[in-house]
């Protein structure tokens, strides 16, 4: 590494790095940014620079909007995809399949960005399969809809948009996450280009 090299510079070597070297590469990168103490969004901008969708500016606000409410994204540049990751618990009211507002104007701030732009894919799912004192099938469905109303609401098409419920075992996202998954407190938003 070059000391004295602007760290935009050593990013661009790490994802020219992460090209020739595949997965292993992806893992140096992301290792890279949180030793400089990139952001999400910042992991999601070095990601996703590569693709030719006009709308992936518009995707790296909504990540740096979802930051500050704590939620985890997952990036798929293979896909052009960006899974948001929402906790149930902070996400919607107590035992309600409300939004609660920050993540009503959140939901509201993807369907607009979504909804301009024809050919986007929004797939929201809720995982949970473990009884657990708060785990609710019937509550987590209706907090899926939620999400899919607010987001029609705001302007996605609703034949752009896909519903379920998972096992947690089908879980792939964010690790620390997984637990939460199985109880039925996580709901992941997935934007992508096509079904």
């Amino acid at each position: 590494m070059d000391a004295g090299a602007p760290p935009e510079a050593e990013r661009m070597r790490a994802l020219a790095g992460m090209r020739r070297r595949g997965i292993a590469g992806l893992c140096a990168l992301v290792l890279a940014l949180v030793g400089w103490g990139a952001r999400a969004a910042g992991v999601t901008e070095a990601l996703i620079r590569t693709s030719d969708s006009s709308w992936w500016p518009l995707l790296m606000e909504l990540s740096r909007q979802g930051e500050a409410l704590g939620v985890r994204e997952q990036v798929s540049p293979a896909e052009q995809s960006v899974s948001f990751e929402l906790e149930t618990e902070a996400a919607f009211e107590t035992s309600q399949a409300t939004l609660a507002e920050p993540f009503a104007r959140f939901m509201d701030a993807v369907a607009a960005a979504v909804g301009d732009h024809p050919g986007a894919h929004v797939t929201i799912i809720g995982f949970g399969d473990r009884p657990a004192t708060r785990y609710n099938p019937v509550l987590l469905a209706e907090r899926v809809r939620a999400v899919q109303r607010t987001l029609v609401q705001g302007g996605v098409g609703m034949a752009d948009t896909q519903v379920g419920v998972r096992t947690g075992s089908e879980f792939d996202g964010d690790g620390g996450l997984r637990n939460k998954a199985a109880a039925g407190a996580v709901i992941v938003v997935r934007i992508g280009s096509g079904r």
